[in-house]
């Protein structure tokens, strides 16, 4: 499976939580250069005009 293939696909996609609330937008998947698994996201929180930082979600 080419996952550096899914991750520009879902770039800038919405992020849900359980409930299907909206809680960013996905910034980037960062993976483990030694077996190639995503490891963590890095998903941007805030409106647009007021961007916090980015919030990084372990996999």
């Amino acid at each position: 499976m080419n996952h550096a293939v899914d991750v520009r696909e879902r770039r800038n996609c919405d992020v849900v939580d359980t409930e299907s609330h909206k809680t960013g937008v996905l910034e980037a998947v960062h993976v483990d250069t030694t077996t190639d698994e995503p490891t963590m996201t890095t998903v941007r929180i805030g409106p647009p005009t007021r961007h916090r930082p980015d919030r990084m979600t372990a996999l």
